[in-house]
């Protein structure tokens, strides 16, 4: 199993090597911005703790937190994160039927799986 560091390092590698879209639809270039992320989980702890984890990198950014598949729907329309790391197990709507749905929307959607 990998650690949640390591999928936070891959996750930065993989988006600082597309484009960002923005709300409006438009594709532009990374740069010298961070990596926009959501953390969706139905734990509280959890979030909190890769909320902590995320906070101390410069070139990470935390724009958003949901605890189902739901409010991640909710929260991607309305932030548009640049990654989005995603529980499967969840209340409500599971991470799979999120992930369904958010790429449904937007297929170039960067989403990374963590369970447990």
């Amino acid at each position: 199993e990998v650690s949640i560091p390591a999928r936070i390092a891959y996750a930065r590698k993989r988006a600082s090597q597309h484009f960002r879209t923005t709300k409006q639809g438009e594709r532009t270039t990374m740069t010298n911005t961070p990596v926009r992320i959501m953390v969706v989980d139905d734990h509280p702890l959890l979030r909190e703790g890769v909320a902590a984890l995320i906070a101390t990198e410069p070139d990470l950014q935390l724009v958003a937190v949901a605890a189902d598949g739901r409010e991640a729907i909710e929260q991607f329309r309305a932030t548009r994160p640049d990654v989005t790391l995603m529980d499967l197990q969840m209340p409500n709507m599971s991470g799979i039927e999120a992930v369904i749905s958010i790429r449904n929307e937007w297929p170039d959607a960067r989403i990374i799986v963590l369970t447990t």
